[in-house]
């Protein structure tokens, strides 16, 4: 597919620019574009506005400005440092969020790293899942190995995977002062092989091995082999499970 876009001409929106969709090479957009239909292409960089009416398809993105897609995404590599807003499912090999993605769908990739703000409606899977940011997930979030270090209230209806870390960040003497609200993980249930949890509230947390740190509210912890509770954190009920 790709090989065929190197022959497209490019595309470069300034001003007030509205276009049927296409097949691009590379798509820039300085000014307010609107495209009517699907928009493919290599290499899309936007630093204006940009509202998709279909799908849009792009080998590799960056989105500094603002873009909507009506339909669905499909992505190699994307870079949001501005905001983006996908009306269907996204499907992106390698995601990083510094600014707001908000998928209405689910989103799915190889690796996804939230230093912003992630929200899907539906679920979310990946190999690998970093966040050092803030997110809501409306279902499932699914990866082998998740790293998530608090910023804010995050939210996700399940959480499942191989490796799950969560941790609490070093909290500065002045958020101290100024707020009473810490960092945390909100979550129906958890379940992985290995876990372990900081200031996380959750009604069910199952593993092979599992370590509650600080910080934590659970009703009820399933264990196979391993567990270690912290004094620093609530535990209603824990039970170890039969392996197979």
């Amino acid at each position: 597919m790709h090989a065929e876009l190197k022959l497209k001409q490019n595309l470069t929106i300034q001003g007030n620019l509205h276009i049927s969709g296409g097949i691009y090479h590379s798509v820039k957009v300085l000014g307010d574009g609107f495209v009517k239909g699907d928009l493919e292409c290599n290499n899309l960089g936007c630093l204006g506005t940009l509202a998709v009416e279909g799908g849009l398809n792009a080998h590799n993105a960056r989105i500094i400005g603002v873009t909507t897609v009506a339909g669905s995404l499909k992505a190699n590599q994307i870079r949001i440092q501005g905001q983006m807003e996908v009306r269907e499912h996204a499907s992106c090999q390698m995601s990083r969020i510094l600014g707001a993605l908000d998928v209405r769908g689910n989103l799915s990739g190889e690796e996804i790293r939230v230093k912003g703000y992630l929200a899907t409606h539906g679920d979310c899977a990946a190999e690998r899942f970093y966040s050092s940011g803030a997110f809501h997930i409306g279902g499932l979030l699914n990866a082998g190995i998740m790293h998530i270090r608090l910023h804010g209230a995050s939210e996700a209806k399940e959480i499942g995977g191989g490796q799950i870390k969560v941790k609490r960040p070093a909290i500065h003497f002045l958020h101290r002062i100024f707020t009473s609200v810490l960092p945390h993980l909100q979550a129906e249930s958890i379940e992985g092989d290995d876990v372990f949890l900081e200031n996380t509230r959750a009604k069910v947390v199952r593993g092979k091995r599992v370590i509650i740190g600080a910080g934590c509210e659970i009703d009820l912890v399933e264990y196979q082999t391993e567990y270690t509770q912290s004094k620093r954190s609530v535990v209603k009920e824990s039970r170890k499970m039969n392996g197979e």
